[in-house]
């Protein structure tokens, strides 16, 4: 399971860089033959690649994945019954926690252990199956 989360991971961010470098060959270009401001274009493009990612990544999300995960036959179930998986809990976790600090907080997965992202949205990743259902037995 430790490659598939890696790989999975990289999926994520060789999707998210093509966007990145996409955007900017395509829309950046675009928006400075308008004539408008190299600021305004910075900011605009900021805001242009963080909403296609998000929208690549939402409908994955929607049913527990990110691409990566969805890649690999990967889901992120919850680990408190008592509380329903989200969307936000997995912004939360796929995009504030893991991806702005991974370096630091994703080692621990390295050994076997939840990372501190699992730990603080009550987290983990399971192998997907056709019968399970939130909350079951098929992590490794």
């Amino acid at each position: 399971m430790l490659i598939a989360r890696m790989l999975a991971q990289l999926v994520d961010l060789f999707a998210g860089f093509a966007i990145l470098i996409g955007s900017f060959l395509i829309i950046s270009p675009v928006l400075y033959n308008v004539g408008l401001d190299p600021m305004l274009i910075a900011v605009l493009m900021m805001i242009a690649v963080v909403l296609l990612i998000f929208s690549m990544q939402y409908p994955f999300m929607r049913v527990n994945q990110s691409v990566g995960k969805a890649f690999f036959r990967l889901e992120i179930v919850t680990t408190d019954r008592h509380r329903p998986l989200t969307v936000s809990i997995l912004v939360q976790r796929e995009v504030f926690l893991k991806l702005f600090t991974c370096f630091f907080i994703c080692l621990p997965v390295l050994w076997g252990k939840p990372g501190w992202h699992e730990i603080s949205t009550e987290t983990k990743v399971v192998w997907k199956s056709k019968t399970q259902k939130q909350g079951g037995s098929n992590d490794v």
